[in-house]
């Protein structure tokens, strides 16, 4: 394959190097001492010749120790852009730089393509249909900025929480700068290598939605690579270099013990009474819970800080009741003021909102009507903001919304961001000051280090990797990998409707496996009840179940891990990959998961008339099922009989091969046995 291959730059260090040639456009990255067999091929200044116009050969600058900077012409001579390589010192990472030069003839696009190869790809963030691994998905080229996914054209767009980094079960990272106005692009059809998918960073002027670039005439593309062996050494090292920060602080672990219960699909229309029927209904069917969430049509308007007299009209004795019987009370929150509301004009004249271009407030339009979107940016805003929510009485909040999607065209902040993702993150870190440490977020950007609740996007009640059952689990490994430990998936059966609207209710066995399943997250949220149903009295007693076996969990293990995420980074929930990195059963899994290192969970997806039993793969181990059998495993397939009682779980006593002399263990599958889930 190289055999024709002259590069015009080599450089190298004691763990990576790097050839470029200008002949093919082609960044080549091999491990040291492997430069016959390549660990990174990128397409290099794809979109040069389009919008440049360049027809002639780039001049080299002189090179600095192991790094060169190559500098492109336009047809009549001028400097345009350059791109500069550089093989970091004591690391394993190349750098690659690109930079405008100011005003030119053409409009400045960097587009270059990795091949992803023969390895799977993780990373990049929350997505509607989310893959795992990531290279089965198609992204058209997209700015990577946060999105509410649920609107309909935005279903191919990156969600809530996202992050400009992706890495490979053979150890690749590649990883961009926020500095960047980055687009990316996911085509596993692509045959440019003949690896058959290619992952694209793009990065060019666009106003609408990175205004900042206005403000200078350069446009920069920054990524790095990095090259370790496996998956899991991938995450440490980025923990380690606190790519991905370790949370600061644990959040309320009573959340973990026991579900949070929404008012949001299950009271309507929303009274006083009709709450205190749904929470005395909550502990006559025998239910636990931490946290009551009310919906925000108990205050007047989305941006007035008042309860509405009509919904609530004494609102210290509902609070005074419901803790009573010990819940927390908790609030649905967003940074809407809107345009209806009596705050708006106030926020207008005191600069409480993100602006356009041309110094007015832009209205933005969300679900719940027009609005301005609260500058989190602005100290004195988000004091104000902050004081208002204190002021209601509530324990703490469920912040959602937040996302770039929702700033108008060429935002304008108090305080100028170099991406607009930091606005995201702003939020969240506002919201989090707001909440204490129950709060539960709906977005994060490099946000790991707040150690919060942050709840997946709505999901829809259906089985499938469609933002139904199934993206669970897979969305729940991204973000964890991505450095969120703490998940909070969605309502337990999707986002329902209310009661009396059987149409749009999950059925009755999709919502038990969706309570099966959220058991081993580390924290259950409910809005439908599961009394709801035509068999109340068998769903019930399998939510139930379901339930008790989420507070053994955090009892034993969860809440131990959650504090360990403190000091080590590492995830709560973890890909089969973590304890198999090399196992390519492991590396593509996306049914099975780890809780910890030691027990695993089989995730049902199919419903049981289509699947009556489900292959399991076993990582290399002795192997103790919850129903209390050992199995001695080499890393082997089996086919696992399924049954609505239960999900399949297992617990790994010992790496050996062989259970020979082992005792059944008194671990979670001993003090759980899932023939009695």
């Amino acid at each position: 394959l190289f055999a024709a291959f002259s590069p015009s730059f080599v450089g190298a260090k004691d763990h990576a190097l790097a050839k470029f040639s200008k002949e093919t456009r082609r960044l080549v990255i091999y491990r040291t001492g492997q430069d016959d067999n390549p660990a990174v091929e990128l397409s290099i200044a794809n979109s040069l010749d389009t919008n440049f116009g360049i027809h002639g050969p780039y001049l080299n600058s002189t090179s600095v120790g192991d790094s060169q900077t190559f500098i492109w012409r336009d047809g009549a001579g001028s400097a345009v852009a350059n791109m500069t390589v550089l093989v970091e010192s004591n690391s394993s990472c190349v750098r690659v730089e690109w930079l405008s030069y100011g005003p030119t003839l053409y409009q400045p696009v960097f587009n270059d393509c990795l091949a992803l190869g023969s390895g799977h790809w993780y990373g990049g963030g929350e997505l509607y249909t989310q893959n795992w691994p990531l290279e089965e998905t198609r992204i058209n080229t997209t700015a990577f900025v946060s999105h509410d996914i649920l609107n309909e054209p935005k279903k191919a767009q990156f969600g809530s929480v996202l992050q400009p980094l992706f890495f490979s079960s053979q150890g690749v990272i590649l990883r961009a700068n926020d500095a960047t106005p980055l687009f990316v692009s996911l085509s596993p059809a692509i045959d440019r290598f003949g690896s058959g998918a290619e992952l694209c960073l793009l990065a060019r002027k666009d106003e609408d939605i990175y205004p900042k670039v206005m403000s200078t005439s350069d446009v920069a593309l920054q990524y790095s690579i990095c090259l370790k062996n496996n998956p899991v050494e991938a995450y440490k090292y980025l923990v380690d270099t606190a790519y991905i920060a370790k949370p600061s602080r644990l959040p309320d672990v009573s959340i973990m013990q026991k579900p949070v219960w929404s008012t949001a699909q299950s009271v309507k229309p929303v009274s006083q009474a009709a709450i205190l029927k749904y929470a005395h209904d909550i502990m006559q069917n025998n239910f636990s819970y931490s946290v009551l969430e009310l919906d925000s049509m108990v205050l007047t308007h989305y941006g007035d800080f008042v309860f509405n007299s009509t919904v609530l009209p004494n609102p210290g004795q509902l609070f005074d009741e419901l803790r009573g019987h010990q819940f927390n009370v908790s609030l649905w929150m967003s940074p809407f003021i809107n345009f209806n509301s009596a705050n708006f004009d106030m926020a207008v004249k005191s600069g409480y909102l993100v602006r356009g271009a041309n110094g007015q407030v832009n209205l933005v339009r969300w679900w719940n009507g027009l609005a301005g979107i609260l500058d989190v940016t602005n100290a004195n805003a988000s004091q104000w903001f902050a004081n208002q929510l204190t002021a209601l009485g509530f324990d703490t909040f469920q912040f959602h919304c937040g996302q770039v999607e929702y700033l108008p065209l060429q935002h304008v902040t108090k305080v100028p961001l170099r991406s607009p993702n930091l606005f995201t993150a702003e939020y969240v870190r506002r919201a989090a000051n707001i909440g204490g440490r129950s709060v539960i977020t709906r977005a994060g950007y490099r946000t790991q280090d707040i150690g919060n609740y942050v709840a997946l996007m709505d999901r829809t009640f259906t089985w499938g990797l469609d933002s139904g059952l199934h993206s669970l689990v897979t969305a729940t490994l991204t973000l964890s990998i991505l450095g969120y430990p703490f998940v909070v998936p969605d309502f337990v059966g999707g986002n329902a409707a209310s009661k009396g609207q059987p149409g749009n209710m999950p059925d009755s066995e999709l919502f038990t496996r969706w309570v099966q399943l959220s058991a081993f997250f580390p924290v259950m949220q409910f809005s439908t009840p599961p009394w709801w149903f035509r068999n109340e009295s068998l769903v019930a007693a399998r939510s139930r179940n379901a339930v008790n076996l989420h507070q053994n969990l955090s009892t034993l293990l969860l809440e131990d891990l959650a504090r360990s995420v403190l000091q080590t980074g590492e995830p709560i929930i973890r890909p089969l990959w973590w304890i198999a990195p090399d196992a390519e059963p492991a590396l593509k899994s996306n049914t099975q998961f780890l809780v910890g290192s030691s027990l695993m969970v089989v995730a049902v997806v199919k419903p049981l008339s289509q699947a009556s039993t489900q292959s399991v793969y076993l990582p290399v181990g002795c192997w103790q099922h919850c129903n209390g059998t050992l199995i001695s495993s080499s890393g082997v397939w089996y086919s696992e009989g399924l049954s609505l009682n239960f999900i399949p779980y297992m617990c790994r006593l010992s790496v050996a091969e062989s259970c020979a002399g082992l005792p059944v263990s008194t671990s979670f599958c001993s003090v759980k046995p899932c023939t009695a889930s």
